[in-house]
């Protein structure tokens, strides 16, 4: 591999060496590994929700209301976490 390095040249190392370097690098800094991404933890109106599972708006506001999907309640407003409405249909799902 060849790593350039402003001002002095060029490093030049065998794919052995740079994982070394790179494991030793880690080490150093006290870097485990790249965290986890996380997932979109934006909530999102009934427009927003329905269009993403692909329903109308008014079944998800029924399914809200029955209780079969969880809904949070901000002020007068309702809205849905994505991660929490798709394990509650797959629970629902898997169940019936």
């Amino acid at each position: 591999m060849f790593i350039p390095i402003f001002g002095v040249g060029l490093l030049v190392l065998n794919r052995e060496a740079f994982d070394a370097a790179v494991a030793a690098g880690k080490e150093y800094s006290g870097e485990q590994s790249a965290p986890e991404p996380m997932p979109d933890s934006r909530l999102l109106d009934s427009k927003q929700m329905a269009d993403k599972l692909g329903v109308p708006k008014t079944w998800l506001e029924q399914a809200a209301r029955n209780g079969d999907v969880p809904v949070v309640q901000v002020g007068k407003y309702r809205r849905f976490d994505p991660v929490e409405v798709f394990s509650a249909l797959r629970a629902t799902k898997g169940s019936k």
